[in-house]
C-alpha cells in the first residue's frame, strides 16, 4: 500500500506539473525559480518516486527510503536541465531534433527564461517567439548570442549542481557498494549526456 501510494501521488504531481510547462508556453514571463519548481515536481517526482519504492521493495530503511527519494529528486531535476541545454545547443546528428529545436518550438526552459531576464537577449529572443514563422537561422543567431553571454555554462553548471545535490543525498545511507557505484554512475551519465 505504501508503494500504490507514493505513485499515485507521483502520477498526479507529474499530471499537474506537465500541464504548468505547457502552459508556460502561453506565458510571456516566468520566473526561472517557477521554472525549476515545476521541473522538480515533474521530473523530479518520477525519479523521486522510482528510487524510493526501489528503497521500498529492497526493504529499506526509512532513512534510505528518504535520503533516495532526495537522489531521485535532484536527479530528474539534473536531467531535466541538462535536457534543457540540449534542446538548444545539442548536436543534430545525436539528438535526433533539429538544431534549436526548442527556441524555434517556442519552447519555456531554463536557458529561455534566464535569457528573457537578461536586458541584452530579451528583445532578440522576444521578436524570435513573436514571429509567425521563425527560421532556424534566426533561432541559431539567438542560440549563439545566449551562449556568448554564458547562458549555456550557467545552466551546465546548474545541472552539475543538482548531480552534487543528488551524489550528497547518497552519503550515509549505507548502501552496498554495486548498488552505490550504479547510482553514482547514473548521476554522471545523466549530466553529461549529448543525446
Amino acid at each position: 500500500r505504501r508503494m500504490v501510494a507514493r505513485y499515485d501521488v507521483a502520477c498526479q504531481r507529474l499530471a499537474e506539473r506537465q500541464y504548468l510547462d505547457l502552459a508556460f508556453e502561453r506565458r510571456p514571463r516566468v520566473p526561472p525559480e517557477h521554472y525549476l519548481e515545476m521541473v522538480a515536481r515533474k521530473t523530479g517526482a518520477l525519479m523521486s518516486c522510482a528510487a524510493a519504492l526501489g528503497s521500498i521493495a529492497g526493504g529499506g530503511s526509512a532513512a534510505a527510503v528518504v535520503g533516495l527519494e532526495s537522489y531521485g529528486l535532484e536527479l530528474g531535476v539534473a536531467f531535466q536541465i541538462q535536457d534543457d541545454v540540449l534542446g538548444i545547443w545539442g548536436d543534430p546528428a545525436l539528438t535526433g531534433k533539429p538544431a534549436c529545436s526548442d527556441l524555434i518550438r517556442r519552447k519555456k526552459s531554463l536557458p529561455v527564461l534566464m535569457a528573457l531576464a537578461d536586458q541584452h537577449l530579451a528583445s532578440s529572443l522576444e521578436a524570435l517567439y513573436g514571429a509567425p514563422d521563425a527560421t532556424p537561422r534566426q533561432a541559431a543567431e539567438v542560440a549563439a548570442a545566449m551562449e556568448q553571454r554564458g547562458l549555456r555554462q550557467a545552466v551546465t553548471l546548474a545541472a552539475r549542481e543538482r548531480a552534487s545535490r543528488a551524489r550528497a543525498s547518497l552519503v550515509g545511507l549505507g548502501l552496498a557498494r554495486g548498488p552505490a557505484t550504479e547510482l553514482e554512475s547514473l548521476i554522471e551519465s545523466f549530466v553529461a549526456r549529448d543525446r
